[in-house]
């Protein structure tokens, strides 16, 4: 695509011959720079995991933590007193941002972790959900080889031909079923359209029902023990996803039972196979596909029973926020509220004890409606690797672990005849 556009502004003479050539020289210039570190390129990727790498992006993610507000002294925690973990954020490492910002860590640390290794007495409820997309399969499911994730197997032959016509070109095991495959080639797989069998096993630990998702740049069915129960194929819908070039999440239930093992099968279809395409969307060979799965909750019994735990407890911490899903590259955010029902679950918490810190974790500001009304509010950027770890140092007061009392961005005021961020007493 900006082949074609240089071409014109070229013919167009808005570009300059010598200035094309200056940045072709640049880039060059660069790559004659680097070249020397490919020797490197064989290095261990824990090569660098050491307990001096850890302590320093410890250090780094303490300073980045911000408090807003602690009246009547809620924070530091006491070690010493009972705590309750609350909310979409406490057990995920929202380590970074999206898209190209989002590099896969050697290790990652959630907030729970990180309380967790303060706290005596602790206790943990979801209380609501907080993602855009369902949570990746993979999180719970087993591949041929017994570990977590899933079983990939390549095609050039669609799967609606013959079974035994079907000859499989190449087995992947992976640990994601959130997967960008601009990358993907083999020699015995054609390079434009091709198809994937992404299969895994899932056992319930509760019984209930369940719902499946699936995005795809490309086109995806999903199918549990056999049934068909997400169509991401026949009928597509224009999403955001994969760089706005992909569908909608489709989604669908099923009734499982806690303790038996279900079968599920996702099938494929490179990029060439999707029936939508959005104008000005970034081409993309091969496609990408992302499965996900949870279990289908009550929000207003999840809240109540958020509620009673605090009730039960002399301390509580929300963990609340957004995530790499909500904060990426490729498109904006519709608006500044946090996702799902957050706010009323922080507004229920915070009533039924006042000892609450709300803890917020984004890389942009967003809407706080509750703040006048909670005692205790920290912000907290994305971590890195030790993120979780290091919001447990600050809010338990560990020796060094000091709040910066700098924000990296403006939390915008309220406007006129409206409640807006109380005065900070940092």
């Amino acid at each position: 695509m900006r082949g074609q556009n240089l071409l014109v502004s070229l013919g167009n003479r808005k570009v300059s011959q010598h200035a094309l050539n200056d940045r072709v020289r640049n880039l060059l210039t660069l790559a004659n720079k680097v070249a020397p570190l490919a020797s490197e390129g064989n290095a261990s990727e824990d090569v660098n995991n050491t307990s001096e790498a850890r302590a320093l992006m410890r250090e780094l993610a303490v300073a980045g933590i911000v408090l807003l507000k602690n009246d009547d002294s809620v924070l530091p925690l006491d070690k010493s007193k009972s705590v309750a973990v609350i909310g979409p954020n406490a057990k995920i490492a929202a380590y970074a941002g999206g898209g190209s910002a989002s590099l896969r860590p050697t290790y990652t640390t959630t907030p729970y972790e990180g309380i967790a290794q303060h706290a005596k007495d602790l206790k943990y409820t979801l209380g609501a959900h907080g993602y855009k997309q369902l949570p990746a399969i993979s999180l719970m499911s087993t591949r041929e080889d017994g570990e977590p994730g899933m079983t990939c197997r390549f095609f050039n032959e669609p799967p609606s031909e013959d079974p035994g016509g079907r000859i499989c070109r190449d087995v992947v095991q992976t640990d994601l079923s959130d997967m960008l495959l601009v990358d993907y080639s083999h020699p015995d797989i054609r390079q434009d359209v091709w198809y994937m069998d992404m299969s895994g096993t899932i056992t319930p630990a509760e019984s209930g029902e369940y719902q499946f998702g699936c995005s795809v740049r490309g086109t995806a069915k999903v199918f549990v023990d056999g049934e068909l129960v997400v169509d991401n194929a026949t009928a597509q819908r224009q999403g955001a996803t994969f760089m706005g070039a992909g569908t909608l999440e489709e989604r669908g239930t099923k009734t499982l039972e806690a303790g038996r093992t279900y079968a599920v099968l996702l099938q494929f279809g490179s990029s060439p196979t999707q029936k939508i395409r959005k104008v000005g969307a970034t081409a993309m060979r091969g496609g990408g596909v992302r499965l996900g799965c949870t279990k289908v909750i009550d929000a207003d019994e999840e809240i109540a029973k958020a509620v009673a735990l605090a009730k039960e407890v002399e301390q509580v911490v929300i963990c609340a926020g957004l995530t790499a899903e909500w904060e990426s590259e490729g498109f904006d955010r519709a608006d500044m509220a946090l996702p799902g029902r957050t706010n009323d679950l922080i507004r229920a918490v915070s009533t039924a004890n006042p000892r609450t810190a709300v803890v917020v974790q984004s890389g942009t500001p967003v809407e706080m409606p509750w703040a006048a009304a909670v005692p205790a509010l920290v912000q907290a950027p994305y971590g890195g690797n030790e993120g979780g770890r290091a919001l447990g140092d600050v809010l338990f007061g560990a020796a060094g672990a000091a709040p910066s009392g700098k924000l990296v961005y403006t939390i915008p005021g309220a406007r006129r005849g409206q409640p807006g961020l109380p005065q900070l007493r940092v």
